[in-house]
């Protein structure tokens, strides 16, 4: 039983070794060196790509101080938002605006 769990933990930290920590290191100091936030805007009672599509003029023009972008993923019929937290505020109302029943 002893050798099961010495193995079990050896593999465990081999493959916790394989990951990459510097890549995700990096995406996270680029976050925070930019100020940006990604958020997962989930949709319940519209479509999300169509949202988007009616929403993308909003995204480019003031009030938004920074480069805001949104991806749509179609299976979780959800917005993939980065945006500092101001935008980020913004582009939350505009899709509660969006999903409405």
């Amino acid at each position: 039983m002893r050798k099961l769990v010495t193995l079990l933990v050896v593999a465990l930290t081999l493959n916790a070794c394989r990951t990459d920590p510097a890549a995700d290191n990096a995406a996270r100091a680029q976050s925070v060196a930019t100020g940006t936030l990604e958020r997962i805007l989930p949709f319940q009672h519209q479509s999300a790509v169509m949202a988007a599509n009616q929403a993308r003029a909003e995204f480019g023009r003031p009030p938004m101080e920074g480069e805001v972008k949104v991806q749509c993923d179609r299976r979780t019929n959800s917005w993939i938002v980065t945006a500092t937290a101001a935008d980020m505020a913004r582009v939350e109302a505009i899709a509660a605006r969006f999903d409405q029943p």
